[in-house]
């Protein structure tokens, strides 16, 4: 048999596995963003790295808070 007959059960795990594998994504994009924001901000403004350490640190702050909120959300639909 070519297709299988998925329950929901199933389909809710590869849900699961897809929003765990996508927690280290945030983490990385929301960073690289901060830091690109930040770098161009301080060559418009002639500045230090001050705008590319605050966005970067902005960034990261924006990823472990999304993180966070992915794992409760995973957390609360196991139960």
């Amino acid at each position: 048999m070519l297709f299988r007959k998925t329950d929901n059960n199933n389909k809710r795990q590869y849900g699961d596995y897809l929003s765990v594998s996508s927690i280290g994504i945030h983490l990385v994009i929301t960073s690289i963003v901060g830091c690109v924001a930040g770098i161009y901000i301080d060559k418009w403004l002639n500045t230090a790295p001050a705008f590319t350490i605050i966005l970067f640190l902005a960034g990261l702050v924006s990823g472990f808070r999304q993180i966070f909120k992915e794992v409760k959300r995973i957390g609360r639909d196991k139960k």
